[in-house]
């Protein structure tokens, strides 16, 4: 499940529609192309994955060698990171 946030200027956090992708290259392949439609151009883009058991890796090595930022973080980070947006979905 996948996707797109940025940051205004004023630090507030915007999500747009989680979407689903196959956890396989032409998944990734189909995820990379969707995320370049999603992207605000000028920004960043920085990809940040949960490490959820063996099922992360694949996609963390595609996006490293098709040199892509990437973060993996703890799912516990993750929910708790979540919390403190007081964000509503």
């Amino acid at each position: 499940m996948a996707c797109v946030g940025h940051a205004t200027l004023t630090q507030q956090l915007h999500f747009g529609k989680e979407t689903t992708f196959a956890n396989s290259t032409n998944g990734f392949v189909a995820l990379l192309s969707w995320v370049g439609k999603q992207h605000l151009s000028g920004s960043p883009l920085w990809f940040v994955v949960e490490a959820t058991g063996v099922y992360y890796e694949e996609l963390a090595y595609f996006l490293a060698d098709n040199q892509q930022l990437l973060s993996v973080l703890l799912p516990n980070k993750v929910k708790h990171f979540a919390r403190s947006t007081e964000l509503k979905r």
